[in-house]
């Protein structure tokens, strides 16, 4: 994986967009999932995932794997939805 060219496609995203669309796919799941569950299946603090979704926070790489491993896709998949979704 080229975490090179990923950091610096994220790097120029805008993160509240992207705590934004990522709310949203959680929110999606059928059945939904709470954020506190969200956290335990991607190994992410709850409260780190609320200060991304509300803007508070940046995401990391690290977090942005661990999240595209919980939907089952690769980090390369879950940027291509961000970026279709933002068009």
């Amino acid at each position: 994986m080229n975490y090179i060219l990923y950091y610096q496609i994220i790097e120029k995203m805008q993160y509240d967009e992207f705590g934004t669309f990522l709310r949203k796919k959680r929110l999606a799941l059928n059945p939904k999932i709470s954020l506190n569950n969200f956290g335990i299946a991607t190994q992410i603090d709850s409260a780190s995932l609320s200060k991304i979704e509300r803007v508070k926070q940046g995401i990391t790489l690290k977090y942005l794997a661990q999240i595209a491993e919980f939907y089952g896709i690769r980090l390369s998949k879950l940027i291509e939805e961000y970026e279709l979704q933002n068009e």
